[in-house]
């Protein structure tokens, strides 16, 4: 959630990431550019990549972001419990 007014600085996760609004709108820079948002609107961007999340309207935005890891030989290996 980022109130009206609001903006996070300089974020970078190590992982892909997508970025996914639900509510509101706001603005999404990834490296340098600027990406507008409303409600539907999906962005995916490599891991590592700098960006910031900003609020310039008068409403609540609603953010759901998620990261992927880079896979590693183990991801392969069936774990307690799964069917090998």
């Amino acid at each position: 959630m980022l109130q009206p007014g609001a903006r996070l600085d300089s974020l970078r996760l190590a992982g892909k990431e997508f970025i996914y609004c639900q509510q509101g709108r706001g603005i999404l820079t990834v490296a340098g550019r600027d990406y507008s948002l409303q409600p539907g609107d999906t962005i995916y961007f490599p891991g590592g990549t700098d960006h910031t999340y900003a609020n310039p309207g008068k409403q609540v935005t609603h953010l759901l972001g998620g990261t992927m890891r880079a896979a590693s030989p183990c991801d392969d290996e069936p774990r307690p419990g799964q069917n090998s």
